[in-house]
């Protein structure tokens, strides 16, 4: 047994450098908060992946991103379904995502029932009934976990209309107010109504858009809608919607 390697994760004979002396590639200890995960998380993850949907339009050429919030309710984008009337046709699968091997896996569909139709466009947010009882898991609104500045953030999402992809690294909460939050995490075309989840698995907002760098022209932070604000808003005239 070599205690000095076991304790301080170097051989006491040392090895050689190799490649540059540059400084941006010296540290190889890092935050153990930050950066190391117990396997739970990504336990987590997979879970919460199992209720995020695909929203595919009829003309097969636009789509966005859902996610179940009750047995029979999605919450998406207000820029996504701004009527009851832009749900025609629409088709929401969920389990639309990629094999290991290669190959997709069978998307589990369903249809939107316009008949429970909440929405806000200041707020970006829609909440759409669907025709009959998911079979996915929703997602708990109501956890008592609010968004902090610096934490990381994870988004589940299907961007361009790709089958499901999560985006969890180089990512982190830039700013946030009563009713939305920035981040750095990567989105796409297609991604919006997609949730942001916390470390803990929690979703904390619902992506909307692009935030444009005001020195220049390019896009350089996303932003969502708190959900403490949508549930602020839409009051409690929904709670028998949307579970405690």
């Amino acid at each position: 047994m070599d205690s000095n390697w076991l304790t301080k994760g170097v051989s006491a004979d040392g090895f050689d450098w190799h490649g540059p002396v540059d400084p941006n590639t010296r540290k190889a200890i890092v935050d153990l908060e930050q950066n190391f995960k117990k396997i739970w998380y990504l336990e987590r993850a997979v879970e919460a992946s199992r209720s995020v949907g695909r929203v595919l339009f009829p003309n097969g050429k636009n789509f966005a991103t859902c996610f179940l919030v009750a047995p029979k309710l999605i919450l998406t984008n207000n820029h996504v379904f701004s009527t009851p009337e832009d749900t025609a046709g629409v088709r929401i699968q969920f389990n639309y995502r990629e094999q290991y091997n290669g190959d997709l896996a069978d998307p589990d569909e369903y249809q939107c029932d316009p008949t429970t139709f909440i929405t806000d466009k200041t707020l970006d947010f829609t909440l759409v009934g669907l025709t009959q009882q998911a079979r996915p898991a929703y997602l708990q609104l109501r956890h008592g976990d609010s968004p902090v500045r610096g934490n990381h953030t994870a988004i589940i999402q299907h961007p361009s209309g790709s089958p499901l992809q999560v985006a969890m690294r180089d990512n982190s909460l830039v700013y946030d107010d009563a009713n939305m939050i920035e981040y750095l995490t990567n989105t796409d075309y297609g991604s919006s109504g997609a949730p942001v989840f916390n470390d803990n698995w929690n979703v904390i907002a619902l992506h909307s858009q692009r935030v444009k760098d005001p020195n220049s022209d390019i896009w350089y932070r996303n932003r969502g809608t708190k959900i403490e604000a949508i549930l602020r808003i839409i009051g409690k005239g929904v709670d028998q919607l949307i579970p405690h």
